[in-house]
């Protein structure tokens, strides 16, 4: 998502064993996206992005009611 209207900063989740950051995007058009940043920690101790993942998030959800 380039340049988000609107970013939110979710909790930390772990994907194979390495740290990542779950921030909730939201697009020019108003679509939301979840970004999955996979961290990595360097040989000095520091930490740097290694991936990142984009998932779409559905708004509803909810199944169609029945008559």
């Amino acid at each position: 998502v380039y340049r988000p209207r609107s970013d939110v900063f979710e909790g930390l989740t772990q994907i194979e064993r390495l740290p990542a950051q779950q921030v909730m995007l939201m697009d020019a058009d108003g679509e939301l996206f979840r970004a999955l940043y996979v961290m990595e920690q360097q040989p000095r101790g520091s930490w740097r992005i290694a991936g990142c993942y984009l998932l779409p998030i559905a708004l509803d959800d909810t199944p169609p009611e029945t008559p």
